[in-house]
């Protein structure tokens, strides 16, 4: 398995929250099984996301007490590279980086929790087995401080306020040392995507420098064309007045 992040392994919250992904008509696939989580299939367009936070808490928690779940070793097996960089993964454990995911991907933008919500509501009427804590983790972040700070990556949290330390931009190498790849994988499927509406245009912030250069043009040259407007209906006034 190639888990190879490239030479440039950011990974951009603008780039991988909901609200863009949907650009790409990507739909969430709510899975049982742990080692599918974040899996993408870009024929169908699904994105594989583990359905129970719950367990990956609990699993947190316990190795903090230095228990383990053998169950939870086998999987990370399958995820461990042949690299230097593996050393990573003696830093943050494999439910860690599911927990943060859940928020990279769903929490830390407004809209993305609009339409995060919506989903989750209707698979929770679907009568599928459903953990509520999904509702606290794609949520606002102040009810995701209430939760225990150990069950997060030691380089996440404000140690300050014994919080969840939320950025706009990570490392598949460092912060996400074994789903990386996948979420690698993803963002470059996700910037192949091209809006489709105005409404879209205006939502999409992929690339910020872009974005502001687009609409500044658009704004001065609408501004442009409104005193063009204007002066030759005043000009035309005083023609008619002559």
């Amino acid at each position: 398995m190639d888990t190879s992040a490239g030479a440039n392994d950011n990974l951009y919250e603008g780039s991988l929250n909901l609200e863009v992904l949907l650009f790409g008509r990507i739909r969430i696939q709510w899975v049982d099984t742990l080692s599918k989580h974040l899996m993408f299939d870009s024929v169908s367009r699904h994105l594989s996301i583990f359905r129970f936070p719950t367990f990956c808490v609990l699993s947190a928690l316990r190795k903090e007490g230095k228990e383990t779940f053998p169950v939870l070793d086998n999987i990370n097996e399958g995820f461990m590279s042949t690299s230097a960089e593996n050393r990573y993964q003696n830093y943050v454990t494999l439910e860690q980086e599911v927990l943060v995911s859940y928020r990279f991907l769903f929490g830390q933008s407004a809209r993305s929790r609009k339409l995060i919500r919506s989903d989750l509501e209707k698979l929770e009427k679907s009568g599928q087995p459903f953990d509520t804590l999904l509702h606290t983790f794609c949520g606002p972040k102040k009810e995701v401080d209430k939760l225990p700070r150990n069950i997060w990556p030691v380089g996440c949290r404000d140690f300050e306020k014994e919080t969840l330390l939320e950025s706009d931009v990570y490392s598949a190498q460092s912060d996400f040392p074994r789903l990386g790849y996948r979420l690698i994988n993803l963002q470059r499927f996700s910037m192949r995507q091209k809006p489709r509406r105005l409404t879209d245009l205006w939502r999409d912030r992929r690339n910020p420098l872009q974005w502001y250069t687009f609409w500044a043009v658009l704004w001065v040259g609408g501004a442009g064309i409104v005193l063009a407007i204007i002066q030759t209906v005043l000009a035309g006034v005083q023609v008619a007045r002559s």
